[in-house]
């Protein structure tokens, strides 16, 4: 219960701004925090990207109130073979009384170059659109998702929206990168499906 109140503060007065249509420019994620938030964003972000690709096409990263952190990152490698690669910790890093206990659980699967490619192009357009919000909402419970890109200046830009609305281009964006997890780890097979999905929330940010 104490802890549950403590993170209830700490979020209310430190979180990002609630985006509904958009998401929110964040291109400097460990630095966008303080006090012991800041803590723990130095320490979970290398912990989860350790071993991933610098420069991905696009990753999609969770941040769950209450559950395991996690990132799929889409990427080319050194034989030129594309792959979507999913990070989780093994337990949520934020609650864990022994930090350096956490692991990382790791799985990988192949992709074409067709459907990377669709990937970073919704990815770029979601990120490239991101504004601040004119009405400022703060995040409490929920979930906070990160959408980084490679930019023009051939460095990483980041968009963050909290716990869209599931119907909104926010919400599509956010059920789209649930669905890359769900077909790296092998709970779906359903490619084609996936790929009308983002072939058509592409045109909803054009």
């Amino acid at each position: 219960m104490k802890k549950s109140i403590i993170l209830f503060l700490l979020l209310l007065f430190n979180s990002p701004l609630f985006s509904q249509s958009n998401l929110e420019p964040t291109n400097d994620l460990e630095n966008s925090y303080q006090g012991v938030l800041k803590d723990y964003y130095n320490n979970i972000f290398p912990l989860l990207f350790e071993g991933l690709s610098s420069k991905p096409l696009a990753r999609f990263t969770s941040m769950p109130s209450f559950s395991y952190e996690n990132t799929l990152s889409v990427e080319k490698d050194i034989l030129g073979n594309y792959k979507m690669i999913y990070h989780r910790c093994s337990e949520s890093y934020w609650y864990a009384e022994r930090k350096n206990k956490v692991k990382i659980i790791k799985e990988s699967i192949n992709i074409n170059p067709e459907f990377a490619g669709i990937i970073e192009t919704l990815f770029k357009k979601a990120v490239n659109k991101s504004v601040k919000p004119e009405n400022e909402l703060l995040g409490l419970d929920g979930e906070f998702y990160y959408f980084t890109i490679v930019n023009k200046n051939d460095t990483l830009t980041t968009g963050t929206c909290w716990s869209p609305n599931k119907d909104s281009r926010t919400g599509k964006l956010v059920e789209i990168g649930d669905s890359l997890i769900d077909l790296t780890i092998g709970k779906s097979e359903d490619f084609k499906k996936t790929e009308l999905k983002i072939k058509e929330l592409i045109n909803k940010f054009d």
